[in-house]
């Protein structure tokens, strides 16, 4: 009797099931090859090949003084299960690597029509074409901030007046003063540092 290993994915973006069918070669109805996943998908079939299955017609004694290595551990059993093996992985690594391009695809994508929709609300303000709650509305669905970071550098001179003993205790006056307490709109300004680069005397 023919025996047939077949396997059969679900959907990756949902479920991701992997099932795998062995039977006799009856023959799928109407040469339809069709599985339906626990989850209620109907799943793709990934591949098609010959199987092997050992015959079981020994008594119950004859099964007890059986050995594994005699009956299923054979050479060619292994060699077989091998390149099964083989063909499954093979066939399951091409299976991720479509499904991660599909997924970076589709970030890509994503991500363009992000800054599109961005810029399009932004030049609406400008030119008033849109208004701001329109422009918070099409934000808020997009997923994107109505402003734009940017990086600056403000110089700021300091004219201070120290007691100490000498010059070295007053440049340590200096450096422990927290110049980054300072009063600032927290909502727009997301980071502030300062440091001590030059002390005249």
């Amino acid at each position: 009797m023919r025996w047939t290993k077949y396997t059969f994915v679900c959907d990756p973006d949902e479920c991701d099931t992997l099932i795998e069918l062995t039977c006799n070669d009856f023959g799928f109805p109407s040469g339809v090859m069709q599985v339906t996943c626990p989850c209620g998908r109907s799943c793709q079939i990934l591949s098609v090949e010959d199987a092997t299955i050992p015959p079981i017609n020994q008594t119950k004694e004859e099964k007890m003084e059986t050995t594994i290595d005699n009956n299923y551990m054979t050479r060619e059993f292994l060699e077989s299960e091998l390149v099964t093996s083989k063909e499954r992985i093979k066939g399951l690594e091409e299976h991720i690597q479509r499904v991660t391009q599909r997924d970076f695809s589709t970030s890509a994508e994503l991500h363009k029509m992000r800054d599109n929709m961005k810029e399009f609300t932004l030049e609406g303000l400008d030119d008033d074409s849109i208004s701001e709650g329109q422009a918070e509305e099409i934000a808020s669905i997009c997923g994107f901030e109505l402003t734009t970071e940017f990086e600056l550098e403000v110089t700021v001179q300091y004219s201070i007046t120290v007691n100490a003993r000498d010059e070295e205790s007053a440049h340590n006056l200096i450096h422990d003063i927290d110049f980054d307490s300072v009063s600032y709109d927290s909502d727009s300004i997301s980071w502030l540092s300062s440091s001590v680069d030059r002390i005249d005397g």
